[in-house]
Parts: C-alpha cells; sequence; structure tokens
C-alpha cells in the first residue's frame, strides 16, 4: 500500500506513518505497519518485510516527523499526529493499492 504526503506544502522526508489495527492485533506477535516518507513525499507501507503491504483491517493512521534521521523524537510536529487516543485518521485496508493523498496545512512546526 502506497500514498503521498505534504505538510503546509512540502513533502516531510524522513517522517514515520504508522497504521495501528484497531481492535485484534495484526498478528500474535502485535507486528507495526509502518512507512518512511521520501524527499518526493511518497511512501510505502511494510509489515513483515520491506514494502509487503498492510494485511486488512481498519487502523489508525498516525505520523511523527523526527528533527534527526536517527531518533524518533523529538518530533517536528510536536506530537500533534501520535496519538492512539485522537489519531490523525482511521483508515480501511481492504485490498486498495494506494491511499488517497494526505495534505497537512496550517502546522506549527517545532
Amino acid at each position: 500500500m502506497t500514498g503521498t504526503i505534504t505538510v503546509n506544502g512540502s513533502p516531510p522526508e524522513g517522517a514515520m506513518i504508522k497504521l495501528i489495527k484497531l481492535g485484534e492485533p495484526v498478528d500474535s506477535r502485535k507486528s507495526d505497519c509502518w512507512a518512511l516518507v521520501k524527499e518526493d513525499g511518497s511512501y510505502s507501507f511494510s509489515t513483515y518485510e520491506v514494502g509487503d503491504g498492510v494485511p486488512k483491517g481498519e487502523y489508525a493512521w498516525i505520523l511523527r516527523w523526527p528533527q534527526n534521521s536517527m531518533q524518533l523524537v523529538p518530533d517536528k510536529l510536536g506530537e500533534e499526529f501520535w496519538s492512539l487516543e485522537e489519531p490523525y485518521m482511521t483508515v480501511t485496508v481492504d485490498g486498495r493499492t494506494e491511499l488517497s493523498p494526505v495534505e497537512l496545512t496550517n502546522v506549527k512546526l517545532k
């Protein structure tokens, strides 16, 4: 599964997007579905192997954009999009291969 994202009109290169399954976990290991945003704003999700996609289900979509590519904190977005209690959006994975573009605007960067 792939997609694109911009923050205030620019791609957030190095940002991490996670899909956290709602309800039961993806598997007994509680695997994460994740993607790193590339220079052009595109991303491709991985669960078990790089680029293998996401199992079907309903997911919370969360985002973190680290100031340093070697560490996940501090977050340039101030943790605003990294909450499981109030995710930015939910996503239903049902066999689609591409998510609608995400355009975050008027975001205060830290």
